[in-house]
């Protein structure tokens, strides 16, 4: 699965688009991925503090952490 295919059924299931961010930043108390140069970043953003998760080779492997830690939400 792929970010586009992410974000889809992320609304599909109607999970909050407070809880999640596909584009990176610094949104507070949100799940994010964000493409670094070279590798995906997997982090939890808490009042403008990233935490990370993980960094990952593949689009298709952070797609797959991130959907573990929201598991709970969808």
């Amino acid at each position: 699965m792929n970010i586009t295919e992410l974000n889809e059924l992320l609304m599909v299931k109607n999970v909050p688009q407070d809880l999640y961010s596909l584009e990176g930043g610094l949104p507070s108390e949100s799940y994010c991925i964000e493409k670094t140069e070279d590798k995906w970043h997997l982090y939890y953003s808490e009042r403008g503090v990233k935490e990370t998760i993980n960094y990952y080779d593949t689009e298709e492997e952070v797609v797959d952490a991130f959907l573990s830690e929201i598991d709970k939400y969808i």
